[in-house]
């Protein structure tokens, strides 16, 4: 039997093919310094990191892989594009975490990774929604997980619904995980006329 998988969540999985500058990597750790306690991790309290100068390239290749997300999963019929309107970055320690959440008043969701445990730090994402028949599986598959986990190297960029929840369980061992969110919206036209939908951002 074939299975189709029918109204897929798309994963976006990619990477930031370069190493970042130095000037990047000295900022990403100095802006520690300026964050506040985030559940169980450390958040900036700037939430527009991308808008620096330092971060100038890095913003636009981060805008050019969420348009090519964007693209490959609507495949918009009228002129749109995306853009980062806010951007963070999160620190977490050993024995810290980043608890279930989602990203409201956002389209796309992305977290790019400059420094992480590469092949042992991973991300969850959850699948939400009343479970009408608990079956317990002899192995899960993406079809009857309910967590999903992606095991994460250095440089690794995901991108995601904003709907979808996600979190990361408790870090256990002593190296830094940094990670640099963002989420991104809509310019352009979307909807139709005929169907009473038409919006321009």
């Amino acid at each position: 039997m074939r299975l189709q998988p029918l109204f897929a969540v798309p994963l976006g999985v990619d990477k930031i093919e370069r190493e970042l500058t130095s000037q990047e990597m000295a900022t990403i750790l100095s802006l520690e310094h300026d964050t506040y306690q985030n559940s169980g991790s450390r958040t900036t309290n700037s939430v527009n990191v991308l808008d620096r100068p330092e971060f100038a390239e890095l913003k636009t290749e981060l805008e050019a892989k969420v348009q090519d997300y964007f693209e490959q999963v609507f495949d918009p019929a009228t002129k749109v594009s995306c853009y980062i309107t806010l951007s963070w970055l999160n620190y977490t320690k050993e024995n810290g975490y980043h608890h279930k959440h989602s990203h409201p008043n956002s389209f796309i969701s992305g977290v790019f990774y400059p420094k992480i445990n590469s092949g042992v730090d991973k991300i969850n994402f959850y699948q939400t929604g009343h479970q009408h028949v608990d079956i317990v599986p002899k192995a899960f598959n993406e079809y009857n997980a309910r967590v999903w986990s992606i095991i994460l190297q250095n440089n690794d960029l995901l991108l995601f619904p904003s709907s979808l929840e996600h979190g990361v369980e408790l870090v256990k061992h002593p190296e830094p995980r940094i990670s640099l969110a963002f989420n991104a919206w809509l310019r352009g036209e979307v909807g139709n006329d005929h169907r009473i939908t038409t919006m321009r951002f």
